[in-house]
């Protein structure tokens, strides 16, 4: 009997430390695209409470993605 194969487990990046970071992370809000979508609206003129409004996330939220104290590190590598 043939046992049904499993499909591939996506890769997700980690930082050096080898911790999930961005999408791969477990408490992430946002998935890439969105977070791209996100600072063009914010280069647009949109500010943090219509950006929160519009995503349905805390404006304090947005404002760390936007000053770079969230999602802002560099993958080492992808497992």
């Amino acid at each position: 009997m043939l046992k049904p194969s499993l499909p591939p487990r996506k890769k997700r990046p980690v930082n050096e430390a080898g911790r999930p970071i961005g999408e791969g992370h477990h408490k992430t809000i946002l998935k890439d695209w969105e977070l791209e979508v996100l600072f063009e609206l914010r280069e647009a003129g949109w500010g943090y409470t219509r950006l929160a409004a519009h995503f349905d996330i805390s404006r304090r939220t947005v404002r760390d993605y936007c000053c770079g104290r969230s999602r802002c590190q560099t993958p080492a590598r992808w497992v």
